[in-house]
């Protein structure tokens, strides 16, 4: 099924399953992160090549065109932050959806489960959850430096 047509499915709504419009949620969370990795090529690229000049004729010492790394900064933020939130969507998701057993509400609770044999008819569904939890800890890692942690 593609997801175009498990969107129009998902139209089809009741009072018990108004947790579809999820679905539309996580295809937002989901346009993001396929724009932000078809940019990062260019943005790389445009950070690798910045301008650089020297200042007073110092080899030592530059000025630089700032924008190709805040460019690149806020792209990266964004994927990481789009890509966290499609897996908290889709927990939501499973955990209204699922009648017994209940699927936890945290996709981190999720990963949990499955990488310790708790919700084994996922581990293949899912595969890896290395990126996963390299996102999760750049996001946390960001907020603890945004807060001042």
């Amino acid at each position: 099924m593609s997801f175009g047509q498990l969107w129009a499915a998902t139209r089809i709504t009741s009072a018990d399953t108004l947790y579809f419009d999820l679905v539309n949620d996580w295809g937002e969370k989901r346009k993001k992160v396929i724009l932000a990795t078809q940019a990062l090529p260019f943005l790389v690229d445009h950070f690798k090549n910045r301008r650089r000049t020297p200042y007073n004729g110092s080899s030592n010492l530059f000025i630089e065109d700032q924008f190709p790394r805040i460019n690149l900064g806020f792209v990266c933020e964004g994927a990481v932050n789009a890509y966290y939130a499609m897996s908290e969507v889709a927990a939501q998701f499973g955990n209204r959806a699922s009648i017994k057993p209940k699927l936890p509400a945290s996709f981190n609770d999720i990963r949990q489960a499955v990488e310790s044999g708790k919700l084994p008819e996922l581990r293949d569904a899912l595969g890896d959850l290395a990126s996963y939890r390299k996102v999760r800890e750049i996001r946390s890692v960001y907020l603890a430096e945004l807060i001042g942690d």
